[in-house]
């Protein structure tokens, strides 16, 4: 935003070619239509090794939310349904019935969906940066999701 223009496509063009500076902070924007951005910050930069497999995740927080879930509004709006008051109510009707209906079992199912939004696997992000890396197509299937 505000600077840079491209002769060229601005999806080719390497991120070593903005050369960044350490602790410098750049907005990327992941899908148009939904409008997800990211602040990336550079902490270091580190020498090249050419036995090590780039790009690797070196650390983070929470996972990234389901693919397509209708942009940053319509996630906020997921989490206010599925509050923990709401999972309160479910083990509550569960205590007092003994057993799971089934609109409760679906209750919790989404709600278990939910929170693995939450989770942050670096291991699993690793794998699938392999995976990219490598040019291998499979880091795009959905059970390999952190």
């Amino acid at each position: 935003m505000d600077g840079i223009f491209f002769r060229d496509d601005a999806e080719t063009i390497p991120l070593s070619h903005f050369r960044f500076r350490d602790k410098e902070r750049f907005i990327y924007e992941y899908d148009f239509g939904d409008f997800w951005q990211h602040v990336v910050r550079v902490e270091k930069r580190l020498p090249f090794k050419p036995k090590k497999t780039y790009p690797v995740c070196i650390s983070g927080s929470q996972s990234s939310p389901l693919e397509d879930c209708g942009g940053p509004e319509a996630l906020m709006t997921l989490r206010q349904r599925h509050s923990i008051w709401d999972l309160h109510e479910y083990i509550e009707d569960i205590r007092e019935e003994g057993e799971v209906s089934d609109e409760i079992n679906d209750a919790l199912h989404s709600y278990l969906s939910f929170l693995k939004t939450w989770l942050f696997d670096r291991d699993a992000i690793n794998r699938r940066l392999q995976l990219y890396a490598a040019g291998d197509k499979r880091w795009r299937e959905e059970d390999e999701l952190p």
